[in-house]
């Protein structure tokens, strides 16, 4: 590692759409940046950021593609020592540079493959065609969970070459230290996006009877639709939006379990902030779930009957002792220092 420079592509980090990706992203240079200091060899770490113009759609991908590939080239030219050293770029969130030739990329997921209709018909396409292109002229594939990896394995390589799966973090650096309150809610994390199916869990909602209905708090962007077909819930669902990771970690404490009932994940980050905050979830089979189990009961089908009876039981449930076993084991395995070694000692081998 002493003779390898690591320049970073900057790009997931300034985007503007506040994604798990780039959530992802943060973290992982952040865990990255403390580990290389503890080795010495923080110098060694270089970031290539675009202008505020060049961060989001199309000209994201743009800059990616033809701006970052001179850039990666001038400062390889400007550094001291360059002829010396080794260069890597690292992409850290699916996209990459198809024409520079020493970089490994991290690729979250493939669901505009999967599913198509919740994605542009063009960034279907880039999906199907031009990231295959990106993982071919890729030194290295890195995914979140063996789901993606799977898909990636899958829809993208042509040959029996393999994904390398770096297990998270949680997103969240802290729990929060306010009191409890103990109001035993339910907590949704992921907005309107048509894949976290929102409209799934407002139907099962509405089949609890008014006086058993519990609270539910949604975290994230709404839509119109969404909120006029909660008019008859007005009392028991509350929407919330542009949270602190303070004011998260709070719903995470407090929350009686995380509802996840997404049709598609690479990861599923809600899942894994809900052991690290020692809360059940319920969730369909997609990403982490089933890496995160502390029972088989936790992964349902996309069946109402099945959610709300087992909402039912979460109310009157508690935690036992193994529950509790099993969210330490799960925080000794995914962090984010496990998650930079792995990453380190596969990019040296």
């Amino acid at each position: 590692m002493n003779d390898l420079i690591v320049v970073i592509n900057g790009r997931p980090l300034v985007s503007n759409n506040n994604s798990g990706v780039q959530k992802w992203s943060k973290q992982f240079c952040s865990a990255l940046e403390r580990e290389l200091t503890t080795t010495g060899v923080a110098s060694s770490l270089v970031y290539i950021m675009p202008s505020r113009f060049f961060r989001n759609g199309y000209l994201g991908h743009l800059w990616e593609q033809l701006i970052l590939p001179f850039r990666f080239r001038l400062k390889i030219g400007r550094l001291k020592g360059a002829k010396q050293k080794r260069f890597l770029l690292i992409n850290l969130g699916n996209w990459a540079p198809v024409c520079v030739k020493r970089k490994v990329v991290v690729i979250h997921d493939v669901l505009p493959i999967e599913f198509p209709r919740d994605f542009t018909a063009i960034y279907v396409w880039a999906t199907k065609y031009l990231l295959k292109i990106v993982a071919k002229t890729s030194d290295k594939v890195f995914t979140v969970s063996e789901y993606s990896k799977n898909a990636i394995e899958n829809l993208l390589f042509s040959h029996s070459r393999k994904a390398i799966v770096v297990a998270s973090g949680p997103g969240i650096d802290k729990r929060s230290s306010t009191p409890l309150t103990k109001d035993n809610h339910f907590l949704f994390v992921g907005g309107d996006n048509p894949r976290k199916n929102l409209l799934f869990l407002i139907s099962v909602w509405k089949l609890i009877s008014e006086e058993d209905r519990p609270k539910l708090i949604v975290v994230g962007h709404v839509n119109r639709k969404i909120l006029e077909l909660c008019e008859t819930l007005t009392k028991s669902v509350e929407f919330r939006s542009g949270l602190s990771d303070d004011e998260m970690s709070y719903l995470y404490v407090n929350a009686r379990a995380v509802l996840h009932c997404s049709k598609g994940e690479g990861f599923g980050l809600p899942l894994l902030e809900a052991c690290y905050h020692r809360v059940p979830f319920l969730s369909t089979d997609v990403g982490i779930a089933r890496s995160l189990l502390t029972s088989e009961s936790q992964i349902l089908k996309l069946e109402e009957k099945a959610w709300v009876d087992n909402i039912k039981s979460l109310i009157s449930g508690k935690a036992d002792e193994a529950d509790t076993v099993r969210w330490r084991e799960i925080e000794e395995l995914y962090n984010w220092k496990n998650s930079v070694k792995k990453f380190l000692a596969n990019l040296g081998s």
